[in-house]
Parts: C-alpha cells; structure tokens; sequence
C-alpha cells in the first residue's frame, strides 16, 4: 500500500514543487517527460546547491527516470535538500523513511520530517500523514486523523487527499460517519484533476445511485476515462464495458464523444479555488478581447498578462456557452488588434498557426508557437461550429486565435482529443486531432454586441515566425482567479 501511495505522492511533487531559479529548462523536459534532459539539466544545478534540482534529481534518481534506478543516491540528493529545508524533499525523504523504502525504516524520523513539510504547508506531505494514521505507521492509527490530514490536503487541491478522504466517507467507520454525498463530492474534485482511482469510484458512485442520482451516461463517461489509465492488472474495462451495454447507441456515441474531449484540471488550478489559464486576443482599439467561455466560469477576478503589462484587471461582458466564446474588456486601450479572415475562406489542407500560453508556469513565460494545418471543417460528429486541426494543443492555448498563413483570425482554440479516452473507446490512439470554434461564431457574437472588428484579405504566402512576431502584439495570457 504504500509503494502506490509513494508513487502518488512522487508524481505530484514533480509537478507541484515551486520555481526558482535556473529551473525553466527542467520543467519544460519534465512536461515533455524527456526525463534524461530533465537529469542532465539538474545535475549542474544540484551540484551547485539549489535545493529544487537537489530534492527534483533525487525524485528522478530514485524512480530510475532518466538515470538508472540507485535509491542510496537520491536518498543523498534528497537529504541535501532538507538539509536547507526545502518542504517537497522533506515529504518525498519523510515517506521514504516510514515506509524503510530505499532507506532504513524509521517511522519517528519520518513523521518529524512529514510533520516539518506539513507546516510549511506542503499538501503532499498532509497526505502522507493520513495515510500514515489511516495504516498506523509512524502514528497510532486512527482514522478520524487520518481524516483531518486528508482534509487539510485536499482542501489545498490534493488529488490524492480528496480521492482518500472520499473512501473514508464512503465506508465510514471508527470515529468516520458516513457521508456518501459528500465523499462523492471528493472523488468528483480529484476525478476533474485526471486520477484515475477518483474518476473509478465517481464512475461506480454513478453506476450504482450511491451519493448521487444513478447516471448510466455519466457511470460509462467517468469509468471509461480511469480505464484509460488503469494500473497494470487492473480490470476496470470489464466493468466499463458493463455499463456500456446498458446504454442505447445514441447514448454510448455522446459519451464517447464527450470522454474524448476531457482534460483534466491542470496542475495548480483547482475545481473550486486556485487559478487556471489560457490565452485571448483583442479585436477592437477599445480593448476588448475574445477567449473561451469554458476559460472565464465561475472567476472570482480576471487578469491579463502580455504586451499589455502585467496583472490588468478584466470584465467578463458575455459569455456564450453554447459556443464556447466570451467577450472581455480591459480599463484601457488594446496594444494591437487581431484581424478575421475575409472571402475566401480556409479550406481543409490550408496552413495554419496557433500562438498561445499553453502550459503556464511550466514552459517559457512568453508566447508559444506551433503549426499544422486545417483537416475538416467540421468536428467531432460533424459539427459544423469547429475547425479540425493538426497543430499541437497544450492547456493553456485555449481561447488563443487560429491565424492563417497571412496572419489573420480563421477560429478560436478550443480543445483537443483526450487520446487516452479515445484508445479505450475505440481502441485507436488518435494523433494531431485538435479543434477551433470557427471565426464566422465569433463575429457573430460581436456583431450581436454591437462591437466593431477588423476583416482582411488573405494571400496565405506568410512565414510562421512573421506571423507570430506580430500576434504577440494583440494576444494575452488570461489567468481566472477562483
């Protein structure tokens, strides 16, 4: 038990420890997982004394990513690291340590350690104390506690912890009540965050009308996406399939289709707090600027970055779900605006590019450029509102514009294929199959706000990078505060 719990408490140190100095480079491999750049990037870094790549290269070093597997030597990055007291080590070293993994086993030192990390607030390390008092390693077991560590952790927007605290509430027990609608509610916050063992439970939940309403469509939706990344030996298909056969054709088709086009939370935004990211552009002088709806819901407060400066405050005017577009507006004046693409319009095989945010926090601050091509103009299903394309996504490009080879707006970034939902629907691994709202709806909300906007020829004979020199000029990152 907990091998599983120190591979989840790896993985989400990996892509929860902070910033700092140096270390742009590291993220950028780890998000590509070319773990062998990521260990050639730290080692000069850890060598030097920066406590992230020390605790980072320790991480690597002791799950053989990158670098043959030494336990003994990520032990020793590990402890340089907590030697300067830096939270995600001491809760990587204190897990270790109670569980003798790697290390000799020493439960007191472990929790001193876990305890340490848990007060600089490290939600890992609360995790790992529940569990801790749910198994009684290094703490008298009880699960009451064990409750209170998970609570705190997931509160802070631990997968984990949610999922955790969400099977502690379900079966109830020593100390525990049962609340099934409140576990649900877990389980639905870490199954949004992609862990797999929560979107089983929320599949299950749904399946059986337990904490809330029985779904069939949505038992299928949640139990299709875990077994997509189901552990080795894992039989969640089985059941998966089950449910499948319960739904009528029609229904199996749209929650295909819906499996397909999820994406998890991303990694430091939260399904209820946190922040999350994507991208926006201006189409008129007066500032005013398009993204996704799905980008702008439920903000607390929205803010934009770019050639605008840094932090500008912004107001959600419309929303359009339906479409997946919203309209903001900034206090000032635009930089630059974006043109949309007059007569004739893009044909399927035209070239395109996408210049975006994606990622944020983990890849270069500055806009990010990719290219492909259009494939249909139409999306999954047929529908007629998308633009199927083939260049490269990352969370983050949403809301970014779709520019022909002359620069000018042909449709709005909207998603990408879940490839892991579609292997397990189909069987097929989907490659470059990525998706815009086309321009023609976005015009149509600003002629039905009365906003004025820019129409251009296209000659289609410009160079990507002459193109994307001038977006970075009329785009921003659009950070919504929850």
């Amino acid at each position: 038990m907990w091998r599983s719990a120190l591979l989840v408490l790896f993985l989400s140190l990996l892509a929860a420890a902070p910033a700092h100095a140096g270390m742009d480079e590291v993220r950028a491999s780890l998000s590509r997982k070319d773990y062998a750049a990521a260990v050639a990037e730290l080692r000069p870094l850890a060598e030097a004394g920066n406590a992230e790549a020390e605790s980072e290269l320790g991480f690597l070093t002791f799950g053989g990513l990158g670098v043959s597997r030494d336990p003994e030597a990520a032990v020793q990055w590990l402890r340089r690291a907590v030697d300067q007291g830096f939270a995600p080590a001491q809760a990587s070293l204190g897990a270790l340590l109670v569980a003798g993994n790697g290390v000799a086993k020493d439960e007191s030192e472990g929790v001193r350690l876990l305890k340490a990390s848990a007060d600089q607030g490290n939600a890992e390390a609360m995790f790992s104390l529940g569990h801790c008092a749910e198994s009684g390693s290094g703490l008298p077991r009880s699960m009451v506690e064990a409750a209170r560590w998970y609570r705190m952790s997931a509160e802070k927007g631990n997968a984990a912890s949610q999922n955790a605290l969400g099977l502690l509430l379900w079966k109830g027990g020593a100390g525990v009540p049962v609340d099934r609608t409140q576990a649900v509610g877990w389980f639905e916050k870490a199954a949004l965050r992609g862990l797999a063992a929560a979107q089983y439970n929320l599949g299950k939940a749904y399946e059986v009308g337990a904490g809330v309403p029985q779904n069939l469509a949505d038992a299928y939706f949640w139990l299709s996406l875990a077994s997509a990344q189901a552990p080795p030996g894992v039989k969640w298909s089985a059941e998966r399939d089950a449910v499948a056969a319960r739904l009528t054709p029609q229904q199996l088709g749209q929650t295909q289709q819906k499996a397909a086009l999820f994406h998890p939370l991303p990694a430091g935004a939260a399904a209820h707090g946190g922040a999350s990211h994507a991208t926006g552009f201006f189409v008129n002088a007066d500032g005013t600027l398009l993204t996704n709806a799905h980008a702008v819901a439920g903000c607390s407060a929205v803010t934009l970055s770019g050639s605008i400066g840094k932090d500008v405050p912004a107001k959600v005017l419309v929303r359009d779900e339906v479409n997946d577009l919203a309209l903001l507006r900034t206090g000032g004046k635009a930089p630059a605006v974006a043109s949309f693409r007059g007569d004739p319009g893009i044909r399927p095989g035209d070239g395109v590019v996408v210049v975006g945010f994606p990622l944020s926090g983990v890849l270069s601050g500055g806009p990010i450029v990719t290219e492909g091509s259009v494939s249909a103009l139409a999306g999954v299903k047929g529908d007629l509102r998308t633009l199927q394309i083939t260049a490269p996504l990352q969370q983050g490009n949403s809301g970014g514009p779709l520019l022909d080879m002359s620069g000018n707006v042909v449709g709005i970034v909207s998603a990408k294929l879940n490839a892991l939902a579609v292997a397990a629907a189909t069987g097929d691994v989907p490659q470059n199959v990525n998706f815009a709202i086309k321009a023609s709806l976005a015009r149509n909300l600003l002629e039905a706000n009365a906003m004025p906007y820019t129409l251009a020829q296209s000659k289609d004979d410009g160079k990507p990078a002459d193109i994307a020199e001038r977006a970075r000029s009329f785009i921003v990152s659009v950070e919504c505060k929850r």
